[in-house]
């Protein structure tokens, strides 16, 4: 054996040798879970924490504006292994743990009717893009 221990890798970031830091636990990112199907979550996407793919299924669906329908009695299971199963019953899941459709965090938030540099002519970021009157 080469006399390593698991806590040799972890640095010298104190603690006992039996105790892992909290940083080091890998049980510490196991507390973010999509509230749609239970997949490992990326965030807060529109208002709700999930995975990225119930994110991008959302945002799908709100865009095309469809309608899905159950083929069974809208009770289908909506876990991370048969979340693609039924459509209409992941939407409604979404919009059951709060998902709201008119808010798409993420999206570039320009003033209206500027699309930044090219609409208005300066850098992007607001502003009178580093000019000076006077």
């Amino acid at each position: 054996m080469s006399g390593t221990s698991p806590s040799d890798a972890e640095g010298s970031a104190g603690g006992s040798p039996g105790t892992r830091g909290r940083r080091g636990d890998p049980d510490a990112e196991g507390d973010k879970v999509c509230a749609v199907c239970g997949d490992r979550a990326t965030g807060y996407h529109f208002h709700v924490m999930t995975c990225e793919g119930c994110k991008g299924f959302f945002r799908r669906s709100i865009n095309k504006g469809v309608r899905f329908t159950c083929p069974f009695a809208r009770s289908c299971p909506v876990t991370k292994a048969k979340r693609r199963q039924c459509q209409a019953c992941r939407l409604q899941k979404c919009l059951d743990v709060g998902m709201r459709k008119d808010s798409e965090c993420g999206r570039p938030r320009w003033p209206s009717g500027t699309m930044g540099a090219a609409a208005g002519g300066g850098n992007g970021w607001g502003g009178d893009g580093g000019t000076r009157m006077g």
